[in-house]
């Protein structure tokens, strides 16, 4: 029964059923606390535990949580069998997204911690693929593990964040083309972009977010009628949306942005109660707002930014932290200088 409320905690944080995702956890500790053989269990239920508070928004025991779950995990990998070592990499992984992690969901924003956790999980996915030259699990381990790597150091050095995202390239490269592996290309050259923008490889960032939509129309994921929050898609049209931002094709912008926040919409957000979507098309709306502005629309600036407001006093009758959480999205928007400006104030 351990193994069984566990697998449904995890269903229901795949559901987005944060509530009872904790629910069920906290069902099958108590059931296991008799049974010494269910101990073997308790760091997946951490783990999945943690996720559910990390996408609650409470970050202090969501890490409070993840950590339990790296301790169970390092003493079940001690015996060396690859499957639990693949699991601690993956809590560790997990563990730096709620660190630090960028252009996503909130994070505690301490960047430096959430490298470091992310690079020593990637450790284990490093020593497979270097032994396996076949083994596609180990190669999409690094390039999603890279992925966060380069989208957390890109804000301060988007130099080092191209090592890491060029480092996940050549490994997803190594595999046989797939679904899976043209999704993960894509995400990583869509981010990418952004690096490549800002150390003045306008040419190349362009290049990689038109192959980034390519690959993504290859896997039968664009074009989208609607698109999901913080999905690949969306992180590929928001590329784009701010590529012509940056480029000053204003009004490509606006379009892009419009046609982004209208896919979004028809996803049917849950923007009154899930966090993820909250923040998601508040950075949209922020986005969009500051491009209305700059073409002398302020009035639909106007009414989106009173749109952001509204959502924020929601959030803040919710959640404590609500102002800390939903300002990153205000940040994650601008190219580096804008980013340290606004992380300052």
């Amino acid at each position: 029964m351990v193994y069984f409320y566990g697998n449904v905690a995890n269903v229901s944080v795949s559901a987005r059923h944060f509530d009872d995702a904790i629910r069920y956890c906290q069902r099958a500790f108590d059931i296991s606390e008799p049974v010494a053989k269910s101990s073997r269990y308790h760091g997946n239920l951490y783990y999945v535990w943690a996720i559910a508070l990390w996408q609650m928004g409470n970050l202090d025991s969501a890490l409070k949580t993840i950590n339990q779950s790296v301790e169970v995990d390092e003493k079940a990998a001690l015996g060396g069998h690859v499957s639990l070592q693949v699991n601690l990499a993956l809590v560790r992984y997990t563990k730096g997204m709620i660190l630090g992690r960028q252009d996503a969901e909130a994070s505690l924003l301490r960047s430096q911690a959430a490298v470091a956790a992310v690079q020593e999980a990637l450790e284990t996915p490093e020593k497979f693929a270097k032994t396996d030259a076949s083994d596609f699990l180990s190669r999409q381990k690094i390039a999603e593990f890279e992925l966060e790597v380069g989208n957390i150091t890109r804000h301060r050095n988007p130099r080092q964040a191209l090592i890491a995202y060029d480092h996940g390239l050549a490994r997803i490269r190594e595999t046989k083309a797939s679904t899976a592996s043209e999704i993960y290309e894509a995400q990583l050259l869509a981010d990418s972009s952004y690096a490549l923008r800002w150390v003045g490889r306008k040419n190349e960032a362009q290049q990689r977010i038109d192959r980034a939509l390519q690959l993504l129309s290859e896997a039968q994921r664009f074009p989208a009628e609607k698109v999901e929050p913080m999905s690949d898609v969306y992180d590929a049209l928001r590329a784009q949306a701010d590529a012509y931002a940056e480029s000053n094709q204003k009004m490509k912008a606006v379009r892009a942005y419009r046609e982004l926040l209208d896919k979004l919409i028809a996803w049917r957000l849950d923007v009154q109660n899930d966090l993820r979507d909250a923040i998601c098309i508040s950075r949209t709306w922020t986005a969009l707002a500051d491009l209305l502005r700059r073409v002398g629309r302020t009035d639909e600036a106007v009414q989106l930014e009173a749109q952001r407001t509204e959502l924020w006093n929601h959030w803040k009758g919710k959640l404590p932290n609500a102002q800390f959480l939903l300002r990153q999205s205000l940040v994650q928007v601008a190219p580096p200088a804008v980013s340290r400006s606004a992380a300052e104030r």
